[in-house]
């Protein structure tokens, strides 16, 4: 019993370490689409123009390709509340350009 409880905890550590990686990737394709750091996009709150909009693609990209949470998102992305991830994700929603920015992104 106590081997297979360790064996499912080391595949749980296993796929949150590739969720990660994964993640890293999609801010990075954002970040060079953006030609700015991912750091930037991640660490950045209530900026407009072309990081806001990076940060906003990152956010509906992660939703997209990843099994995680809007709690996992946020916190990945260093925002504070899952409304303000709501947020992020309504806009795409609401705003085809956004939508077809995401489009692009994903295509290179």
């Amino acid at each position: 019993m106590e081997k297979r409880k360790q064996s499912t905890s080391q595949s749980d550590a296993s796929r949150k370490d590739m969720n990660i990686i994964k993640a890293e990737a999609i801010v990075k394709k954002v970040a060079d689409y953006f030609s700015c750091t991912p750091q930037i996009i991640r660490n950045s709150t209530r900026i407009r123009g072309a990081v806001g909009k990076a940060r906003t693609a990152a956010i509906g990209l992660l939703r997209e390709e990843l099994p995680w949470l809007l709690k996992q998102i946020g916190e990945y992305m260093n925002i504070g509340s899952i409304n303000c991830v709501k947020y992020h994700l309504k806009q795409i929603q609401n705003e085809k350009e956004i939508q077809q920015l995401i489009d692009h992104i994903k295509e290179r």
